[in-house]
């Protein structure tokens, strides 16, 4: 019976040839295969993939917050700006210039007395020349009085030699005297009611 010789139960052999091994062998010299091969286990990978949505919801919540901060920054600048600037003014046309029309004031009419006419007036002044009438007498029709000038020496009733002011004619020596009345009242105390006859010629 022929008996197979047992190896030591400490002798190390390799895996995959049965080659033996020496105590520190890692290596198989027969086949090159490790003696003790570690298999390491890959690492979990949930945690890796905490880790980096971890660090992502942390770099949004900061974003979010930034965004925040510089939307209230941007507000209340607009806000102060708003407060600041005055409000336009809507520019108003200048008025036009008020148009001041003048009113001409009409000519001063130095009257006559009507040729060859008997009657009334009222005698506002006795003037040695014709100038010096005319000039009171257009002085006094400017006021608003009727005046007109006569030379005394073409009228009988009257002494010769001057230039009489008179203002209206009349009819009647009633109604010379009330306008007579009347005269004085506006500026001319002097006034009087005479007749007024031409001298014949």
């Amino acid at each position: 019976m022929s008996t197979v010789a047992e190896r030591p139960a400490s002798e190390r052999v390799c895996s995959h040839c049965s080659a033996r091994l020496a105590p520190d062998q890692e290596w198989c010299l027969e086949c090159g295969a490790p003696v003790n091969p570690r298999i390491h286990s890959a690492r979990g990978w949930r945690v890796p993939l905490a880790i980096v949505a971890g660090v992502v919801v942390l770099v949004a919540a900061v974003l979010v917050v930034a965004l925040v901060a510089l939307s209230n920054t941007a507000n209340q600048a607009a806000t102060t700006v708003t407060a600041t600037t005055p409000a336009a003014t809507t520019p108003t046309a200048a008025a036009p210039a008020p148009t001041t029309t003048t009113t001409p004031k009409p000519a001063v009419t130095v009257a006559r007395w009507p040729t060859g006419v008997t009657g009334y007036t009222v005698v506002l002044g006795v003037i040695p020349s014709k100038g010096a009438a005319t000039a009171s007498a257009t002085k006094i029709a400017s006021s608003g009085i009727p005046a007109g000038i006569l030379y005394s020496s073409d009228y009988s009733s009257m002494r010769p030699g001057d230039w009489i002011v008179f203002s209206g004619t009349y009819t009647t020596l009633a109604q010379a005297d009330t306008a007579a009345a009347h005269v004085k009242t506006k500026g001319q105390p002097g006034a009087y009611a005479f007749s007024v006859v031409p001298a014949a010629h």
